[in-house]
């Protein structure tokens, strides 16, 4: 066989992996459902036999993508966890992020299409209508909401008269199905790639109703692994040598080690167990001894991946969040935003023992994303200040640095109107004696000014710009 013909034939088999991955992430305000709708992913995607919503969580039964202790005590997602599943040969890679009652923001402005129809409300739910295949789906709750639902689909009017709908409600559903119905066929396909429209989809992820429908159709609408912006380059191609990045890191996931797992989303060619690649940032070359696939915090090796997957790796110490990992070709990419903390706490320990232990511990959740980490202005020397996008972050910080460090902190609110992060430090000086402004750093030398009321901020822009005052920065 001649070395052209193994090479279209690779790059067909290449092209062809590709095309079966799927990865999305689900965003929400707390406790809207994701947890429970993830894990119904999960059990319609067929990786888990049997759902446990947050009700049941008191027979000892948790959500798959909950494997911290405080996302298990109070039913909440705070660290992103990372599921994959096979359905009709879809490899699907779903992430599991933290909630946040301002996730959803940018969604705004993007145009709803209706891709089914619910039918009934509230204790009156009955089922979705289909409004892409034109099939109404009945369903009977199960189990709590464990198990699969048990599905009757029928056409429209037929299936209506089966239900306990009233017959003033029935001819007022199907008034409204035919006034929407084209809708979802008319869609801009080069909107939906641009994120101006989106499809919607109903249903119940705590009564099983709509999510197969979802699964079927997501399939068809999602889009496949898409080639990066890198950052020397205009774009580059899935198809070059392999190529990654660290999007997440996640310390001591087993309590018995002090291991640190880096989080890798694979962005070109085909990532291989063994293979030797390059640390962009530190130029130093890293042998993929042991690359593992997740479900939460169960691990398999992982021989081999494709564009879209997530990989797990051994933190050798200098991984950071947004490095790139190449094979042969060098890259780099800038994908992973620096956001400004909303939310101040000063803190400290008052044991003078574990100041040691204090700064390890939040310097490790620093590098991770969970926190981000300042010098106090003007403060004293053993307190620091922390920055989170999400209140709920400090929870999660004082948890675990109780869990896995064994120290006891002390929190007080510190009142910040505002926070921008800074380009260099010629702007910082600037504004380093501006009204009610106090310039500091993160633990990685990131200046940043904090406010202390809106009309500061204003004199701040005027002084030195607002495109100098970034709300994210990459790094």
């Amino acid at each position: 066989m001649s070395e052209s013909i193994v090479a279209t034939a690779a790059e067909k088999e290449f092209i062809a992996e590709v095309k079966q991955r799927r990865t999305f992430a689900i965003i929400s305000h707390p406790d809207a459902g994701k947890t429970t709708l993830t894990e119904k992913l999960l059990l319609y995607g067929g990786a888990i036999r049997e759902a446990g919503s947050i009700k049941q969580r008191k027979a000892a039964k948790h959500a798959v993508s909950d494997w911290l202790a405080i996302e298990q005590e109070r039913g909440i997602s705070v660290t992103s966890s990372v599921l994959r599943f096979e359905k009709d040969g879809i490899k699907y890679n779903l992430l599991d992020i933290p909630d946040h009652k301002d996730f959803s923001e940018n969604t705004l402005g993007i145009r709803a299409v209706a891709a089914s129809w619910p039918i009934g409300y509230g204790s009156e739910f009955q089922g979705v209508y289909d409004l892409i295949g034109k099939d109404l789906h009945l369903y009977q709750k199960t189990d709590h909401g464990s198990k699969e639902a048990e599905t009757v689909v029928a056409k429209l009017e037929e299936g209506l008269n089966t239900t306990p709908l009233s017959s003033s409600f029935r001819e007022h559903l199907a008034e409204e199905i035919m006034l929407i119905e084209d809708e979802i066929h008319e869609m801009d396909s080069t909107e939906f790639d641009n994120g101006k429209v989106t499809p919607v989809f109903f249903g119940s992820a705590l009564n099983n109703f709509g999510l197969d429908i979802f699964l079927k159709y997501f399939e068809k609408y999602a889009p496949i692994p898409q080639m990066y912006e890198a950052s020397d380059v205009n774009q580059y191609e899935i198809t070059n040598s392999f190529s990654g990045f660290v999007f997440k890191l996640q310390a001591n996931m087993n309590p018995e080690h002090r291991d640190c797992t880096a989080f890798m989303r694979v962005a070109s060619g085909v990532f291989e167990r063994g293979m030797i690649v390059t640390h962009e940032a530190t130029n130093k070359p890293v042998r993929m001894a042991s690359p593992q696939s997740l479900m939460a915090d169960d691990r398999q090796i992982l021989e081999k991946a494709y564009p879209g997957d997530i990989v797990a790796l051994f933190n050798p110490g200098y991984f950071k969040i947004g490095d790139t990992l190449f094979h042969s070709n060098a890259v780099r990419y800038d994908v992973i935003p620096l956001f400004t903390p909303e939310h101040f706490m000063k803190v400290l320990t008052k044991d003078p023992f574990k100041r040691k232990q204090f700064r390890e511990g939040l310097n490790q959740l620093s590098e991770e994303g969970v926190v981000h980490v300042f010098e106090v202005p003007n403060g004293m020397g053993n307190e620091l200040l922390l920055g989170t996008v999400g209140a709920l972050q400090f929870d999660v910080v004082k948890h675990r640095m109780m869990a896995e460090y064994k120290v006891v902190m002390d929190m007080q609110p510190a009142s910040f109107h505002a926070a921008r992060w800074l380009p260099n430090d010629s702007v910082a000086a600037q504004l380093e004696k501006s009204y009610s402004t106090d310039i500091t750093r993160d633990l990685e030398g990131n200046p940043i000014a904090l406010f202390q009321s809106n009309y500061a901020l204003r004199q701040a822009e005027e002084k030195v710009g607002e495109k100098n005052l970034l709300k994210f920065k990459t790094n």
